[in-house]
């Protein structure tokens, strides 16, 4: 019975243990770029003009052009780029609050195993005696079940979590890939 409890906490940990990697970029004041994937290393007054990107790509070469299509091109471009940038600058506000829905989410979700755990311990260092009464027995025994069976919900809200950062993250690999 003892195993099976322990077997079964080590199985949410699994769950809870993956995490996810992004990159963060953002300019600061002297316009230089910054890259880096902690998100709380964003100083508070550049995170709403930050990207997240899950590479860093090249730019393609220059190509050269006359100079009167160049300009109705770069013109043009201007205009694209300006509402490109508000739609993506949309996105990231969007994902940063997902993000940090999702970081408070596994914040509880680490709490509750915390518990669980202490729980757990206090059953397991404080077992009935053999000549101990069957009441008592019988009470161990329910907390036991009820241990078990709030594990058991522990994982169903932990591969449910775990399948929310998965949609999450691509979403953001199918954002980083349209840039």
């Amino acid at each position: 019975m003892r195993l099976t409890l322990l077997y079964v906490i080590v199985f949410a940990l699994i769950f809870v243990g993956h995490g996810y990697a992004e990159l963060y970029q953002y300019k600061d004041s002297e316009g230089v770029i910054h890259y880096t994937d902690d998100f709380g290393s964003i100083p508070e007054s550049y995170r709403n003009n930050v990207k997240i990107q899950s590479e860093i790509k090249s730019a393609p070469p220059e190509k050269k052009e006359d100079k009167e299509s160049g300009r109705n091109q770069q013109e043009d471009s201007k205009e694209q780029s300006a509402e490109k940038s508000q739609v993506k600058e949309k996105d990231n506000k969007e994902l940063l609050e997902k993000r940090q829905n999702l970081i408070n989410q596994r914040k509880a979700l680490q709490e509750e195993y915390k518990q669980l755990k202490e729980e757990r311990e206090r059953l397991l260092n404080n077992p009935p005696d053999d000549s101990a009464p069957a009441a008592q027995k019988r009470e161990y025994s329910q907390k036991v079940q009820e241990v078990n069976n709030r594990i058991e919900t522990y994982q169903k809200k932990a591969e449910a979590f775990e399948k929310k950062v998965e949609a999450f993250n691509s979403k953001v690999d199918e954002q980083s890939k349209s840039k």
